[in-house]
């Protein structure tokens, strides 16, 4: 761990610790598991009118790391190593709904929209039936307006989009950002990890989506080219996409910034 003064070690320590009291409170634990299924069906909600595989997984990968986060959270425990062992880390939890994990296999195994939507829909209702939590009727009652709103919205940003200039000296930040994902993905391709491939999958395609909405470029496809079976066509199209994103980027005449280590990144003062 890195830290330039003893107060900001202090800062952190005092935040660690109130996390693991929340952690420790099983009210609170269950409190905070309950809203993070309550954020899910809105997603569960559009994937359901939802008419294309990309825009499909999206929702599908983000319905099960949600749920995933609400089991761990309702066992009063976290994933120690994120998303690389989530898998995993399920089938150690004492408390897991029926079916779950088969089903959250069965979602990344997916191949036709019909069965995301279905193998989904079993998840959402296994985490449902094993806590006995509903979907507040209120709720209920909003998710048309809400979706309406997450319409208007949407197209806000893409005719704000198409009247900006592009930011290509954001666009070369976020690449220094997300360039470890695109080479999680082919990681993942090489070592036939699979669930890890996908759900890195999901993160990158959604800060692609985000990007040709707020910044009016191409949407860059990747998740259409996902099978579980074969990572390869997902690594080649990953490269190429990223490739292209590069280009974008550098023939604007923006720099992209690399770092062999810590101590490069750090001399860099940026």
């Amino acid at each position: 761990m890195f830290y330039h003064s003893s107060e900001e070690l202090e800062r952190f320590k005092k935040l660690q610790k109130l996390l693991q009291d929340n952690l420790n409170n099983q009210d609170y634990a269950k409190k905070i598991a309950k809203e993070k299924f309550e954020s899910v069906c809105p997603l569960y909600s559009e994937l359901m009118d939802c008419d294309g595989l990309m825009e499909a997984r999206i929702l599908a990968g983000n319905i099960i790391m949600t749920l995933a986060d609400a089991v761990a959270v309702y066992n009063q425990e976290y994933y120690h190593f994120g998303l690389k062992k989530q898998f995993e880390d399920l089938q150690k939890f004492e408390y897991v709904p029926a079916n779950f994990i088969e089903e959250y296999e069965n979602v990344i195994k997916s191949e036709k929209l019909t069965d995301v939507k279905l193998h989904c829909q079993n998840l959402v209702k296994a985490f449902a039936e094993f806590t006995a939590w509903e979907l507040p009727e209120d709720e209920k009652q909003n998710e048309t307006l809400m979706e309406e709103e997450s319409a208007k919205e949407d197209s806000a940003k893409e005719d704000s989009a198409e009247n900006q200039p592009t930011d290509f000296y954001f666009l070369a930040r976020l690449y220094e950002e997300i360039s470890s994902t695109f080479n999680k993905i082919y990681v993942c391709a090489e070592n036939g990890n699979y669930r890890l491939a996908f759900l890195s999958a999901v993160c990158l395609q959604g800060e692609l989506q985000e990007i040709s909405q707020e910044q009016g470029v191409v949407c860059y496809d990747i998740l259409s080219a996902y099978d579980y079976n074969d990572l390869t066509k997902l690594a080649e199209t990953t490269r190429k996409v990223e490739q292209a994103f590069i280009q974008l980027i550098t023939e604007s005449g923006e720099k992209i910034n690399k770092f062999s280590d810590f101590e490069d990144f750090e001399r860099a003062k940026l």
